[in-house]
């Protein structure tokens, strides 16, 4: 994170901008006197040699009165110029940085796995398919597609994927990457972790006005409805049972703009992106890894459900 000297309030408001562990497009907070933040991650030239380490990256930055529509525009405008330069530049050769684009999705996979560290590798498997194909969407998988010359030049590849949509192929050489990290898996444990990720797509969560109150409250209503929900059937080896590790501020807040009803599965994908935390599982313990002690010191008033502004 950083402090935006100049564009926050004299008292240092930190400026959310980007790329918790794994997940990031754009990350767009608001900060104090009414200014907008805002930065873009892009992958250029340079692999990414693991989930969580972007080596090669450049940041975009513009800053524009929350009430200027037409800044807030040409910031995009700037935005999307550097991202389809450098995707015209990622493709234009059929090597990357000296090493040939992989032609097959079992070829992808094995040169993605030999990257990847021991807690790469840990996050991969103690997540579930559908969250790890998600998250590494972005930025990493800007970088892979880019490097792997998915934008229309390796056909090879696109053939292999089954498609001609990079982000379709990234999805694809993702989710194989799941399973070749799941082959590697202790039977045992794989069964305890399909039982608990199916647990948590039964469990449902309700959302409604946790816009209003602070992590600790928080925490405690996703507990309570856990423990409301859990039985001896969907348990699969104990009670399920929520971990906040980091040691957050309980007494800060929380963004939770989105009022509804969501799978536990599901539901950190979004909520963990917007307060600084990833998850992870170790059955029956969900372990949240709060990367900030305090994301939001403040209430976050711009982003709150829609009609309760």
């Amino acid at each position: 994170m950083q402090k935006l000297s100049g564009v926050c309030s004299s008292k240092p408001f930190v400026c959310s901008c980007c790329c918790p562990q794994i997940k990031s497009s754009a990350a767009q907070n608001l900060c104090r006197n009414s200014w907008v933040a805002v930065r873009v991650q892009l992958v250029i030239p340079g692999r990414p040699r693991g989930i969580r380490r972007f080596r090669a990256t450049i940041a975009f930055r513009a800053a524009c009165r929350l009430n200027s529509t037409l800044a807030i525009m040409r910031s995009l405008v700037a935005v999307a110029a550097l991202i389809a330069a450098f995707s015209f530049a990622a493709g234009s050769s059929e090597r990357w940085n000296g090493e040939p684009w992989p032609t097959t999705v079992g070829e992808a996979v094995n040169r993605l796995l030999a990257r990847q560290s021991p807690e790469d590798l840990e996050w991969i498997r103690t997540n579930p398919r559908e969250v790890v194909t998600s998250e590494l969407h972005l930025p990493y998988g800007t970088g892979v597609r880019n490097e792997f010359g998915l934008w229309g030049k390796n056909q090879k590849l696109l053939a292999s994927c089954g498609t001609d949509h990079a982000e379709g192929c990234s999805s694809v050489i993702f989710s194989a990457l799941w399973d070749k990290v799941r082959e590697g898996t202790d039977p045992d444990r794989a069964r305890m972790l399909d039982c608990h990720f199916a647990a948590l797509d039964r469990i449902q969560i309700d959302t409604t006005g946790w816009y209003r109150l602070r992590l600790g409250e928080v925490l405690a209503s996703l507990q309570q409805q856990i423990d409301k929900q859990v039985t001896s059937t969907i348990a699969c080896d104990g009670p399920i049972r929520v971990v906040a590790i980091g040691n957050p501020n309980l007494q800060c807040f929380v963004r939770a703009e989105f009022e509804h009803t969501d799978s536990l599965g599901s539901l950190f994908q979004w909520l963990g992106f917007r307060n600084a935390f990833s998850a992870s599982n170790a059955p029956p313990i969900i372990n949240l890894d709060f990367r900030e002690k305090c994301a939001w010191p403040e209430q976050p008033k711009y982003f709150v459900p829609e009609g309760k502004g």
